[in-house]
């Protein structure tokens, strides 16, 4: 973790994604990339827009409101333990005082967010959700300074590829705007291992890493045995 945290600090992103490669499962590795990162001015999170009002709430009171509860609930009847990390990330806003913006399409109809998308129960202010997601960080960014984080999944943030075909990736897209102003990190899960292993792109995974990762079906994470699509690798139990 060290050498990650040096070389984030060497970089000076000012995006830095941390990419879930399954939601809700990587509550304390996040807590610890928080807690360890300098100077957090910001957090982006892939929840729908209409979801900011309850954000702030929780951030100002720190109560989950209605509208929250019923998300999470829902959530957790698919198998997904969403309200930990939520609370994570939201306690940690709220200690560090700084602001969490959702950035991801609308759940309802509104004059923004219009066009039905094909892929699931989600209204486009543009072209797609990927699209969606990069508009709002970027009008955020110009309007913010200093350095910001964005929690999505992981095949959102991947910039070596494009999620339908002809439609790039979110991370593609801010990887193209920011260039090495954007740092990604992907979150993997393994019962298996017994402490954190990070890997750094461009550096060869040792074999113990290599092996975990020859049992996934997660074909964009390696190329040649280095990391693709990410600056970094975490690998956690």
């Amino acid at each position: 973790m060290k050498d990650l945290l040096k070389k984030i600090t060497e970089i000076k992103p000012i995006l830095i994604g941390l990419g879930e490669m399954d939601h809700g499962v990587h509550t304390e590795i996040l807590k610890q990339l928080l807690n360890n990162l300098d100077s957090v001015n910001g957090i982006f999170l892939e929840y729908p827009v209409g979801y900011q009002n309850s954000i702030n709430e929780y951030i100002k009171s720190g109560i989950l409101d209605q509208n929250l509860t019923q998300l999470l609930a829902g959530a957790e009847s698919e198998g997904k333990n969403l309200k930990q990390t939520l609370t994570v990330i939201l306690d940690f806003a709220k200690k560090k005082r700084v602001p969490v913006i959702c950035i991801d399409s609308s759940k309802e109809k509104n004059e923004m967010y219009f066009s039905k998308s094909k892929y699931g129960s989600y209204f486009l202010r543009s072209g797609s959700r990927d699209e969606d997601m990069y508009l709002n960080i970027v009008e955020n960014l110009e309007k913010r300074s200093g350095t910001w984080i964005i929690i999505a999944h992981a095949a959102h943030l991947d910039f070596s590829f494009n999620i339908h075909n002809s439609d790039p990736s979110l991370g593609k897209r801010l990887k193209e705007k920011l260039a090495n102003k954007f740092f990604g990190i992907c979150l993997l899960k393994d019962f298996h291992i017994k402490e954190t292993q990070c890997v750094l792109k461009d550096v060869t995974p040792n074999e113990a890493t290599t092996r975990i990762l020859e049992n996934k079906d997660y074909s964009f994470l390696f190329e040649d045995g280095r990391v693709k699509g990410f600056e970094s690798l975490v690998i956690h139990q």
